[in-house]
């Protein structure tokens, strides 16, 4: 099942790297796809930097993503399992309050504090 990592403030994908590695290293036939979010990761040059996602940006853009790289075929089968830490949990849990994208994509879940 392909993992879903959000991640929470911080400088980057960096930070997160024994986290990447470890899961790579112990789960390395599952896909794993970390959105970058350029309000949570000081990318201070990126347009979106002091406009975070909205819900329905991330509701969208999480089922179109699963869509796109076939890890839900807009049924029942397939899914994702969903990892957050810190502000990456509030996208998370804007994915959980839409029943219907928590029922059918995200199969199971992990947020960290």
């Amino acid at each position: 099942m392909p993992i879903v990592y959000l991640h929470g403030l911080g400088f980057g994908l960096l930070q997160y790297y024994p986290l990447i590695k470890g899961l790579i290293t112990k789960l390395n036939s599952h896909p794993i796809l970390i959105p970058i979010a350029p309000y949570t990761a000081q990318s201070v040059f990126h347009p979106r930097h002091l406009r975070p996602w909205t819900q329905d940006e991330v509701v969208r853009g999480m089922t179109a993503i699963c869509k796109r790289w076939g890890f839900w075929d807009g049924d029942k089968s397939g899914g994702v399992s969903m990892m957050s830490h810190s502000n990456g949990s509030i996208a998370h849990a804007w994915s959980e309050s839409e029943v219907w994208l928590c029922d059918c994509v995200i199969r199971s879940h992990c947020m960290g504090g």
